[in-house]
């Protein structure tokens, strides 16, 4: 299993920051960082067009989502989302199937059993394989940090 963490550079582009081998025990700890610094980051953008997705904030969004493969587009009645951004953190488990989160400057191909944190990046997701590929993700929207 990997997690994989994606943020912005000083350009704004989306990038993997850093990439973990984690170790397949009971009990997986994702996550181990400051939500002050990202909070900060996700104040500062403004609303975008996939805004209905995002919690309230200082809220949480549990969404399950399928992604079929492209043959199998049409008969789903699924348009694939181009590039987007939210402004989460979006903690993104690949359930099953094979899928890529194309990101500014670098793809990175998940398997089953994968995760990815994406610190409110633009992205995009691309089902590279033959079936459904099933994604558990919370998003969190952190509260703008006091002034």
């Amino acid at each position: 299993m990997k997690l994989y963490i994606a943020a912005a550079d000083a350009d704004g582009r989306s990038h993997v920051a850093s990439t973990t081998e984690l170790e397949d025990t009971r009990v997986v700890h994702v996550w181990d960082g400051s939500l002050e610094d990202i909070a900060r980051t996700v104040a500062g953008m403004e609303p975008g067009p996939d805004v209905a997705i995002e919690p309230p904030a200082g809220g949480a969004r549990w969404v399950y989502t399928r992604f079929p493969a492209d043959a199998d587009a049409a008969a789903w009645g699924y348009t694939p989302m181009g590039f987007h951004c939210t402004r989460t953190v979006d903690f993104d488990f690949l359930v099953s199937g094979e899928l890529d989160c194309v990101l500014d400057d670098e793809t990175v191909q998940l398997d089953a059993g994968d995760f990815i944190v994406l610190r409110a990046v633009n992205h995009r997701w691309v089902n590279r394989g033959d079936g459904v590929a099933t994604m558990l993700c919370l998003l969190h929207q952190p509260l703008a940090p006091a002034a």
